[in-house]
């Protein structure tokens, strides 16, 4: 199993609809198929599909609607792993996740290349 650790990306800023949900914008992130994590006051979730790479997003939000996307996976051959499906967990000041696909040894080719997931950390 392989740990990543996100890098806070500060420039991916989203509005949400009135209605709390993901605009139609590429960028977005679309498919939110996991329950919701609660820390500081916000909500935070992860989204199948969508996203500047179309592999899923991690997303804050606030209790007025607000949505923003905090990290979009698939970068770098998907070494951050693609496709979070799974409820957030809160513990010790991070949000802690899984991938169902993509990760490190992804990014191999041929007979070496494997397509594990990941396990992620985001640190609040």
């Amino acid at each position: 199993m392989i740990l990543v650790s996100l890098a806070r990306a500060s420039h991916f800023c989203c509005q949400a609809h009135r209605e709390g949900v993901f605009s139609d914008r590429p960028e977005d992130g679309s498919q939110p198929k996991a329950g919701l994590a609660v820390a500081n006051g916000k909500l935070y979730g992860t989204t199948l599909a969508g996203g500047v790479t179309g592999y899923g997003t991690i997303f804050g939000a606030s209790i007025s609607g607000k949505e923003r996307v905090l990290h979009s996976f698939g970068y770098g051959y998907a070494h951050d792993g693609i496709w979070p499906a799974a409820s957030l967990i809160d513990a010790n000041g991070a949000l802690y996740g899984t991938t169902m696909s993509g990760g490190v040894s992804l990014a191999r080719s041929g007979s070496e290349a494997r397509d594990y997931g990941t396990v992620f950390a985001w640190i609040l």
